[in-house]
């Protein structure tokens, strides 16, 4: 087996394989779109006319737009989420894409080649312009899959997208339910599973990273930026605060460089 220092997106375009990837084996077939994180352990065997496209990339070299991607429950499901529930369900909530489907995503991806050698000014704006596409594209393909494992994983994607647009508001997991089309009980089941914390603990935990973001980037009072970010109260913002990062947050603001 081998592995990349970066992601690696692979699509398979034609035949049949059994994937190793880490300790399991997983059949898979023309459609097939998953990720590999970064070190993932992998090989392809039993192979029958397999034809595979690797996309590999560092979205934070590129400077791809995550604050906007954050906004987009496809990619949360695809790109965050499916990787970290393989384990416990296999490659069953793999994306899989239709035929017409896969034509597109193709052609994309002989854009971002193009541009990749192309060698003119604007060609890395362009490369990531089409990847961008792409991925926003398949995470589009992902929130139509009909499967059941893949709308519970969208079902936790829309939730991580409400709270990314909703955070700064009073909400309640109830209100996260209903992003999710899910009963408290199942949301809070699926999303410990694929994220290690319950509803609420994600979502502070993203009041705690905007806060984070506004005391590097403004000059607002911790006051203010507890208040903007959700928290109802400072001495609330200052226990969550420590909690997570283990600074207060002007603690936090001095050690900035």
């Amino acid at each position: 087996m081998h592995h990349h220092d970066y992601p690696e997106l692979a699509i398979v375009v034609e035949g049949t394989a059994r994937h190793h990837i880490e300790d399991s084996v997983y059949d898979v077939a023309a459609g097939d779109v998953y990720l590999l994180p970064a070190d993932t352990p992998h090989c392809f065997v039993e192979s029958r006319d397999l034809v595979v496209s690797n996309v590999m990339f560092d979205l934070e070299k590129l400077g791809f737009p995550f604050r906007e991607a954050r906004t987009c429950a496809g990619f949360r499901a695809l790109f965050d989420l499916e990787p970290k529930l393989r384990k416990v369900h296999g490659l069953t909530a793999r994306l899989k894409l239709l035929s017409p489907q896969l034509d597109y995503l193709m052609r994309m991806q002989a854009d971002l080649e193009a541009e990749l050698v192309r060698h003119e000014a604007g060609d890395s704006f362009m490369a990531l312009t089409v990847l961008s596409h792409m991925l926003g594209y398949l995470g589009r393909c992902y929130l139509d899959m009909p499967n059941a494992r893949t709308r519970a994983i969208s079902g936790i994607g829309s939730v991580m997208r409400y709270v990314e647009l909703h955070y700064p508001e009073r909400l309640t997991v109830e209100d996260l339910a209903r992003a999710s089309n899910m009963s408290t009980s199942t949301l809070h089941r699926h999303f410990r599973a694929a994220l290690g914390a319950s509803p609420i603990e994600y979502l502070i935990r993203t009041r705690v990273q905007h806060a984070r973001d506004l005391l590097q980037e403004t000059t607002l009072s911790v006051t203010e930026i507890g208040f903007e970010c959700g928290f109802e109260s400072p001495d609330y913002f200052s226990r969550c605060f420590r909690n997570a990062t283990g600074l207060s947050p002007r603690a936090y603001r001095k050690a900035m460089p």
